[in-house]
């Protein structure tokens, strides 16, 4: 089993800069009567619960890879909100043919999946008619923390602990516009962060 790296403490030191992008998505959102939400990537659950309130969803989902982020979203499930261990790319594959969702909500997480022309096509796929798929990812795969961090992984001893592993980011913005939807993705540059909002083709 994989180490799991992410420790609910240390994410939420810096709990008001990680919301103010979720927030950000969320005003772009058009709620609609009972609506059917997922959220990848909900982490500690704590916004997961602020979205479900703020659309008066009729059911949420919440969906993560980290039980140790999981365990604390044990405080924020309510009715018609849970919270489920499982990864974005397995939930997209798994979810095929099964009922529709009126808002796939994502803040802060598909950066750390890959495939994004795959994973975009997937989620699409799983709208309903006049769905909405609402996205947020970092932008700062060029900023200088990023690219000395690549530069150094090149280097010894780090090239040969990392077995010359080198993670090159998914380029979101050109997965978006290559994809068939109602409205074009509108991209929101937001502390360093993109956006993107649009409606699946009813």
């Amino acid at each position: 089993m994989a180490k799991d790296v992410w420790d609910p403490t240390q994410y939420d030191r810096f709990r008001d800069e990680r919301s103010q992008p979720f927030f950000d998505l969320l005003n772009l959102v058009r709620p609609q009567p009972g609506m059917q939400v997922v959220d990848l990537g909900c982490g500690t659950g704590e916004l997961t619960y602020k979205l479900h309130r703020h659309l008066g969803a009729r059911e949420t989902l919440g969906i993560d890879s980290s039980p140790a982020m999981l365990a604390e979203s044990r405080a924020h499930a309510a009715q018609g909100l849970r919270f489920e261990k499982n990864e974005i790319l397995q939930f997209a594959a798994q979810r095929a043919g099964e009922a529709p969702w009126d808002l796939i909500f994502s803040n802060a997480a598909l950066h750390w999946v890959p495939q994004h022309d795959h994973l975009l096509r997937s989620l699409t796929s799983l709208l309903a008619p006049g769905g909405q798929l609402a996205i947020q990812v970092p932008a700062n795969h060029d900023h200088p923390s990023q690219t000395v961090a690549a530069q150094v992984a090149t280097e010894a001893p780090f090239r040969e602990a990392l077995e010359g592993y080198a993670r090159r980011s998914p380029v979101l913005a050109r997965s978006l516009p290559t994809i068939s939807f109602a409205s074009p993705p509108t991209f929101f540059p937001s502390s360093g962060s993109a956006i993107g909002n649009s409606s699946f083709p009813a």
